[in-house]
């Protein structure tokens, strides 16, 4: 796990899988933002504005947290071998790890 001011990124296991989260915490918080990225390219061409959104979100107060789906990025898996219902059921348990306000 990497840690800096206001950022802490780690591998978490979500069920039978590791992912790779990123959060940005901010000093005051005022609620929580998941950010989810596009599939596939389109996730290469938005990660800097993904990252820069986050940033200035947890400037204003929002404790974010982004992710990289399985099969993507630094996420365990195949590509191959993902599907939108193994998606949508790892979004779900990442959401109930992320604080609440």
């Amino acid at each position: 796990m990497s840690s800096a001011s206001g950022y802490r990124s780690e591998f978490r296991q979500v069920g039978e899988h590791r992912l790779f989260v990123a959060e940005h915490i901010p000093a005051q918080r005022r609620g929580a933002v998941m950010l989810i990225s596009p599939f596939l390219e389109e996730m290469l061409f938005c990660r800097r504005v993904l990252r820069h959104l986050a940033i200035a979100l947890a400037s204003d107060g929002w404790h974010v947290l982004r992710f990289d789906r399985y099969g993507e990025g630094d996420s365990e898996g195949e590509l191959a071998n993902a599907d939108v219902a193994g998606a949508l059921a790892r979004i779900d348990v990442l959401a109930s790890l992320h604080p609440s306000p």
